[in-house]
């Protein structure tokens, strides 16, 4: 299962290759998050404090020194950089088209 699940986040990172939108680490839970709890509030949101509260270990793994748990994805490749624009055709030394 993990495997399937670093190929998922790995084609999500090569289709979002933004840093804002990349996945660098993940770790399964072994229960989601509960709204006796007040992880999830009433309109069926996922209350960050409450989680973040409840779960500092887990996030202290996420973010630490990963272990055989944490998925760990490598960086993505830089973007590319757009093609510069083309030079007119007198910086280019051409003669311009005729019409």
């Amino acid at each position: 299962m993990r495997g399937r699940l670093r190929e998922g986040l790995a084609a999500h990172n090569a289709a979002n290759p933004a840093n804002s939108r990349r996945i660098a680490r993940a770790l399964l839970l072994a229960d989601p998050p509960s709204i006796q709890t007040g992880e999830i509030t009433d309109k069926g949101y996922v209350n960050q404090r409450a989680v973040l509260d409840r779960r500092a270990e887990l996030v202290e793994r996420l973010y630490g020194e990963p272990d055989e748990e944490v998925i760990v994805l490598e960086p993505s490749p830089p973007a590319p950089l757009p093609s510069p624009p083309a030079l007119p055709h007198w910086e280019r030394g051409e003669k311009p088209p005729r019409s």
